[in-house]
Formats: C-alpha cells, structure tokens, sequence
C-alpha cells in the first residue's frame, strides 16, 4: 500500500514538473512576441491606434500650406507633426541628403526616406508601403496638388 502512495506521488511530481514547464515556455514565448510586437509597432513603421504607417512631420512656421497638406497625408497616415525651428528644419533636410534644389517649406520623414513638398499622396502611399526600392524619397517643391490626389 505504501508503495502505491509513493508511485502516486512520484506522478503528480511529474506532473506538476511538466506543468511547470509548459508554464515557462508559454510564459517566453509571450515576452518574446511582446518585445516583438513593441518594436514593430513602437519603433517600427506602423502606428498601434490605426494599424497604417507612421510618419513624421517637420515643419517651421510660418508656412502656410501646411494645413492644407497635413489632412492628406493623415488620411492615408499615422502622422505626429514636430514644429522645428528653419534651422533645424534645414540640419533635418540636410541629414536625409535632400539635395537644395528640391527642398520645400516642409518634409515628412517615413522609415527614413523623405517626402518633400507636396507629392500626392498617392505616391506617398506607395512609399509608406516600402515601394520605390532603392528611392531615397520622393520631392515635390512648391507645389500644390490636386485635392483628389
């Protein structure tokens, strides 16, 4: 009888070991999906509350195209929009290596290539979208687009 006890218990020992690491492995599995998920949605390219892509928006007042601009681009984007001094805007422009003859009154900045001036959005878009491989960004100066596109 005794016997009995002890392989009983030697079995829920057992038990409660694989229990314990199905418990550890389960427990790794969701830190590394949430260290996963924190980078792609909090570093990477694609904005948590909307699921669309995150662009940034660097902009120097006085300009006054801007508000006419911005409600485009957040149709088809997750923008944060930064008011910089012209010097910063021209030190940011300058590091994207946005040559002087393209360079607009504001630039907006997705997974580190550039769109300069008014490009429609349709562009912008296909860009966002990883396409035009190999294009530093995309400029359009001085221009307004239609407001279809």
């Amino acid at each position: 009888m005794y016997f009995n006890y002890l392989m009983a218990r030697e079995k829920r020992q057992k038990s409660v070991v694989k229990s314990l690491f199905v418990l550890v492995v389960v427990a790794v599995a969701s830190l590394t999906l949430g260290v996963v998920l924190k980078q792609f949605y909090f570093n990477g390219a694609v904005s948590r509350e909307t699921g669309s892509v995150k662009a940034v928006f660097y902009y120097s007042p006085p300009c006054g195209c801007c508000g006419t601009y911005l409600p485009k681009l957040r149709s088809i984007l997750a923008v944060e929009v930064r008011v910089v001094s012209p010097e910063e805007l021209i030190g940011i422009k300058k590091s994207l290596g946005i040559p002087v003859d393209l360079q607009s009154c504001h630039t907006v900045v997705i997974n580190g290539r550039y769109v300069e001036g008014h490009v429609p959005v349709s562009a912008v878009a296909e860009l966002a979208q990883d396409g035009f491989v190999g294009v530093k960004g995309l400029a359009l100066p001085h221009r307004e687009t239609d407001s279809k596109t």
